[in-house]
């Protein structure tokens, strides 16, 4: 009897030690996963921080860019009904047609830089800017890359990345989302692809970006 007792206790003892070994090791592991991903993204801060450090000469065409409405001529009727799209308490989506150099983007700018400080209207004083060209704004039919409306990075199936070893999904925002609480200008939009056409037009109707995956539900 004595001895059944021992045995029984001895298993219970190695059990534990085993069970105590699994638990040090897991933390062990989680410790070192979160180590690796705060040196990744560290690295990708330093490297962003390098790369703000370099500084080009300004572009011509940004020298030469309309600053003031006056600068753009013989668009007065445009122009007025660009700012009494934008420039309300309600702005709303609207298509500029035109030639090439006419000064579509420009017109498009100022007026949202007029809609900053014009009161009640609901872009802030940090509305952002962003320009997108359709023609290039390319994207995979399965979901995992789209500049446009923004994608999901899987770690599993589509390489690691930074957060790739703790297998966290990345959202890969795109220019929709950039362009939050500012206007996002897109050059010749006629050059999209159907699909995006159609979940553009879904984002302008709820206002609202779904990014989406081919892995995740």
């Amino acid at each position: 009897m004595n001895v059944t007792v021992n045995i029984l206790s001895l298993l219970q003892i190695a059990l534990a030690i085993v069970i105590g070994l699994y638990f040090i090791n897991l933390m062990k592991n989680q410790t070192g996963t979160r180590v690796v991903v705060d040196r990744e993204s560290k690295k990708e801060m330093e490297k962003l921080r390098k790369m703000r450090e370099i500084s080009l000469t300004e572009p011509l065409t940004e020298k030469t860019r309309p600053t003031k409405f006056e600068d753009i001529i013989g668009q007065e009727e445009g122009l007025k009904a660009l700012r009494a799209a934008l420039c309300g308490p309600n702005p709303q989506h609207v298509i500029i047609y035109g030639p090439p150099g006419i000064g579509k983007t420009a017109a498009a700018r100022l007026v949202l830089e007029e809609a900053k400080r014009t009161p009640g209207s609901p872009f802030g004083p940090d509305a952002k800017f962003v320009e997108v060209d359709a023609t290039i704004a390319r994207f995979d039919e399965r979901g995992i890359a789209d500049p446009l409306i923004g994608s999901v990075h899987d770690p599993i199936y589509q390489g690691a990345g930074p957060l790739g070893i703790a297998g966290i999904p990345q959202p890969k925002p795109g220019a929709v989302t950039k362009a939050h609480g500012g206007v996002l200008f897109i050059d010749e939009i006629g050059e999209l692809h159907p699909v995006q056409l159609n979940k553009l037009l879904k984002v302008l109707e709820d206002r609202k970006v779904f990014l989406e995956s081919a892995y995740y539900s």
